[in-house]
């Protein structure tokens, strides 16, 4: 299977259990395997915001073109293409936002905001088969499922693994509960651990949202001057103008 196939199958949650697995595996090995997976996936956030036609509608109608009964599988020099257009569209876009109109708050979050991978290693005894359910419905975008499992994880225990994964299921659901994922990222912060950084860039993202601007650049200043997890885009927004 190409590269590019297998790509586009784990970011749309096709893979099986033991595929996504495999491909992780491969993602941890691969350097850059992994720059490949976070630019499609950034180029998706950008594309999906952009008021304009989407990549996806442009692929739909490739595939609309193609003839009856033939195999819906675009030749690569088309999805590369489309990939360069895609990357026009997000440098024009970009450079809007932080050169012409100002933006709102809310823009800022859906342009930024992006599903947080789930970890690949898995675990043993009795609680661990609560945690790889409730991993296994993550992975799977059951988003629902996996904030019953996790809240079943919580209850027996507090790990900042667990309210993280929690945070980031009200976050992906098709109706976000975002205080419910602030409470829960708010827990992650309580102490320093492995989920500190990522924890405090949602949190920015989510005080965005819900138009806590000031408290919001405040974090992001403060990711900014440590360097920490997505530094790059902070500075980014911090150079944004934004709307009253």
């Amino acid at each position: 299977m190409r590269k590019e196939e297998e790509i586009e199958r784990f970011l749309n949650g096709e893979m099986s259990a033991e595929e996504t697995k495999a491909f992780e595996t491969k993602i941890a090995s691969d350097v850059l395997l992994a720059k490949e997976i976070e630019a499609e996936k950034t180029a998706r956030a950008f594309v999906n915001l952009a008021g304009r036609m989407t990549l996806k509608e442009q692929l739909e109608i490739f595939e609309s073109e193609m003839k009856p009964g033939s195999r819906r599988v675009l030749p690569l020099w088309i999805k590369r293409g489309l990939r360069i257009a895609a990357i026009l569209i997000v440098s024009f876009g970009i450079y809007q936002f932080t050169v012409g109109q100002k933006v709102n708050t809310s823009e800022v979050y859906e342009t930024y905001f992006l599903d947080y991978d789930a970890p690949s290693n898995l675990r043993g005894s009795y609680e661990d088969v609560l945690f790889n359910n409730a991993f296994d419905h993550y992975r799977r975008e059951n988003f629902d499922e996996a904030i019953n499992a996790f809240n079943a994880l919580n209850a027996v225990t507090s790990n900042t693994i667990v309210h993280f994964y929690t945070a980031m299921s009200y976050l992906s659901q098709d109706s976000p509960d975002y205080k419910k994922a602030m409470s829960q990222l708010d827990m992650v912060l309580e102490t320093h651990n492995n989920y500190s950084q990522q924890a405090r860039w949602y949190k920015a993202l989510i005080l965005l949202q819900q138009n806590q601007k000031d408290d919001a650049l405040e974090l992001m200043d403060y990711i900014l001057a440590n360097q920490h997890y997505k530094y790059q885009q902070a500075k980014e927004i911090l150079r944004l103008k934004f709307k009253d």
